[in-house]
């Protein structure tokens, strides 16, 4: 199996948005409406730089984050600033300059269009960034039974962890992948977690309760079904070879702005961002090595 050494973040504001020329953006004060945004950070572990994708990553970039409007029903300038972003790439264009990436666009009734006339329902962009990670974790196998150990030395909480190990049927590549997997609702700063169960025989999971968490944390219910459906099989059933571990949790927004900077002027009325980090190549170890390890945290 490939060892994925990167992070991603999608970011998704919801609206519409014409691309022009220059614009004036004077005497914009708060608007109406809302910008919603979801991103998905992987990285692998130990690992500082991180990628922001909408796409299984190999590589550490910031990959497709989108973006989308609510409620603009009338035809209004709009400029979006993403900061802090390295070797950016965006669809539509936006001008790049000094780790930024700007439009300026027209958004009519939640759809973007472009000058010519094209339309888009969201803006994205690609790049990269760096987000060192205090988190621990690993995972222990001894016969039936797999222990998931994870630590949060993080200044912040953390919630809708899901922790999985994915391994071959009966130990062979030529079986099909099967995973077990453990969901935690939230880990305070400093909050850990260590809990054993049966090595499982398929491939089922329940995601359900993170659809339910995120509509929670202000997505819409098709936002966050987009983000799930987008990402499902890579966070638990990434291969049908060998041996795979994740770990996902989601980040607290005011930590989404420190990573990644959002400007929107005119300043909509609300701003949700909703960001979920992957961590991948989660140690596993054995007793030995898993006794020793704990002894020293």
């Amino acid at each position: 199996m490939k060892k994925y050494t990167s992070y991603s973040v999608i970011l998704t504001l919801l609206g519409s948005i014409l691309l022009t020329g220059c614009i004036n953006y004077q005497n914009f004060g708060v608007y109406d409406f809302e910008v919603h945004e979801w991103g998905v950070f992987v990285k692998g572990y130990d690992c500082d730089n991180v990628s922001v994708l909408s796409e299984s990553p190999e590589l550490i970039y910031v990959k497709k984050p989108v973006i989308y409007f609510h409620d603009l029903k009338g035809r209004t300038n709009v400029k979006v600033e993403i900061g802090s972003i390295r070797n950016a790439s965006t669809i539509p264009d936006a001008d790049i300059k000094d780790d930024c990436i700007i439009w300026g666009v027209n958004v009519e009734n939640d759809t973007i269009f472009l000058s010519k006339g094209t339309k888009y329902p969201y803006l994205f962009y690609e790049g990269e960034i760096n987000y060192p990670t205090k988190i621990i974790a690993n995972i222990t196998v001894i016969g039936d039974n797999v222990t998931f150990y994870v630590k949060n030395n993080e200044n912040y909480t953390i919630t809708d962890i899901y922790m999985i190990y994915g391994y071959p049927k009966y130990n062979y590549t030529t079986f099909p992948t099967v995973l077990t997997y453990v969901r935690i609702d939230k880990l305070d700063s400093g909050g850990e977690a260590n809990i054993t169960t049966h090595l499982k025989n398929d491939t089922s999971y329940e995601i359900d309760e993170l659809l339910t968490s995120l509509v929670e944390k202000g997505l819409t219910e098709k936002e966050a079904q987009e983000l799930i459906n987008y990402w499902e099989d890579w966070w638990f059933w990434p291969t049908n070879i060998g041996n795979y571990t994740r770990l996902i949790y989601t980040i607290p927004p005011s930590v989404y702005d420190q990573l990644l900077h959002l400007k929107v002027t005119p300043e909509p009325s609300s701003i949700i961002r909703v960001g979920i980090v992957t961590i991948t190549n989660i140690p596993i170890l054995d007793l030995n090595t898993q006794s020793s390890s704990n002894s020293n945290r």
